[in-house]
Order: structure tokens, then sequence, then C-alpha cells
């Protein structure tokens, strides 16, 4: 019985070691907690794990949203991170979109650099195969879109 009662005693100390430990690492703030979950994906994107990476990103956005920093440097930095992912899994009109809205935030922020990075590096090529995936699709057709009326 007694062994049981030490036991029982170092399991409650490793317990209490364990939460004082878990605490350490809870940010303070929601927007410690973001930057926590951009950091997440950014790892899960280093590992090519594309849909986890979309999941910490989107929790942050959501996150940085709530909080009311939504017009904000991490916030484009977030939304060009995850338009990588959704590239890279294939959902390239996403992509484009997702990159789009982060130039927009950038260039409203003044930071023309990271605005002339994204639409140089990235959103050429998010733009081509997003339109190369809507030409190709199966339902599309040169009747898909009105005509332009010109004069003959």
């Amino acid at each position: 019985m007694i062994a049981y009662i030490d036991l029982y005693a170092e399991a409650e100390l490793e317990a209490s070691k364990g939460s004082e430990i878990f605490y350490e690492y809870i940010p303070g703030t929601d927007l410690e907690l973001a930057k926590k979950y951009m950091a997440l994906g950014s790892l899960e994107q280093k590992i090519k794990k594309y849909d986890r990476a979309i999941k910490y990103y989107d929790q942050a956005l959501e996150i940085l949203s709530r909080i009311g920093e939504k017009h904000t440097g991490i916030y484009a930095l977030l939304l060009y991170l995850k338009s990588i992912s959704e590239f890279r899994l294939g959902r390239f009109c996403n992509a484009k979109m997702n990159v789009r809205e982060a130039i927009v935030i950038y260039q409203m922020l003044g930071d023309l650099d990271s605005a002339l990075h994204a639409e140089k590096h990235a959103l050429p090529e998010f733009t081509n195969a997003c339109n190369s995936l809507t030409f190709n699709s199966p339902g599309f057709s040169e009747n898909s879109y009105p005509r332009i009326l010109t004069a003959d």
C-alpha cells in the first residue's frame, strides 16, 4: 500500500511539473498565439505538410481578424505563406486570391517592397496556373463567356 502512495505522490509531482512547462509556453496574448500558429504553419510547410500548414495559417488569420489586426503586415504575410501552400496543393485559384489580398494589404501599409515581391514572384505564376485550370476545365467552352462585339 505504501508503494502505491509513493507512486501516486511521484506521479502528482511529475504532473505539476508538466503543467508548469505547459503554462510557460502558452502565449500571453492573442497576437502571440497567432504568431505561434504562424510558426507552426511555417514548420509544416517546410516539411511539405501543406494541408496542416494551411490549418495553422487559418487559425492565425482567424485570431488576427477577431482582434482587429486584419490590415497588418503579419496578416499579409500569413496570406502570402498560405498562398504558397495552396499553390503546392494545386489550389491555384485560392493561391491567386490570397496573394492578391496580401498585395493589397502591403500596398495599403506602404510596404511596396513586399507588394512588389509578391507581384513579381507569386502572382504571375499563380494567375497562369489558375487560368490554365479554369480554361482546361470540362465545363469551359468558347460560349462560357459573352462575346465582345466588334465593329467589322
